[in-house]
This record gives structure tokens, C-alpha cells and sequence, in this order.
């Protein structure tokens, strides 16, 4: 017999607990399925809608990423060629020690 505290149930009310535990737990354990077979399928779907979206991203993103780095090479490259030209044909780079004394010496 079941207890509830200090007094015995009734033997009726423990086979109507019973029962409805059994009755129910069929229903309760399809519910908890449907519930995790449901949210892996909107988990899913929200992952194919996040891939979607990251493609069309990317489709936008990267031309544009390629056009502003070949600016970046472009302007580099330009600069560099410039100040190649301004040191007079000089093969020293323009940081090394050797430019800088022969700077200050002209200076």
C-alpha cells in the first residue's frame, strides 16, 4: 500500500493513480516526441535558412572583398612604385640606416 505521511490511501485511490500513470505515460512520452522530433525539425529548417542567408552574403560579399583588395594592392603597389621613383633610383629602401645617414649627411 502507498503512504501519505502517517495514514494509509485508500486501496481504490491507488489503483486509480496507477492507472492514470499508466493511461498516460503513453501520451506523455509521445508528447515529449513530438516535442524533440519538432524542435530538431524548426532547428533544422532555421539552419537551412541561416546557410541560405550566409550564401547570399557571401555571393555579395566577395566580389566586393576581391574589387577592394585588388584597390589595396593597386594603391600599394603605386606607392611603393612612387617612392621608388623619388629616391632618384636609389636601390637602398628608404628605412634602412644607410638612406637615413645619407639623408641627414645631405641635409
Amino acid at each position: 500500500m502507498m503512504r501519505l505521511g502517517d495514514r494509509e490511501l485508500d486501496e481504490r485511490l491507488v489503483t486509480i493513480i496507477y492507472s492514470m500513470v499508466i493511461f498516460n505515460g503513453i501520451p506523455l512520452l509521445l508528447f515529449i516526441l513530438y516535442i524533440i522530433l519538432s524542435s530538431t525539425v524548426i532547428f533544422a529548417s532555421a539552419l537551412l535558412v541561416q546557410l541560405v542567408t550566409f550564401l547570399f552574403g557571401l555571393a555579395i560579399f566577395a566580389p566586393v572583398a576581391l574589387f577592394t583588395s585588388m584597390g589595396a594592392l593597386t594603391a600599394s603597389f603605386t606607392i611603393i612604385g612612387v617612392k621608388r621613383f623619388l629616391l632618384n633610383g636609389s636601390n637602398l629602401p628608404a628605412h634602412s640606416k644607410q638612406y637615413q645617414q645619407q639623408q641627414l649627411k645631405v641635409d
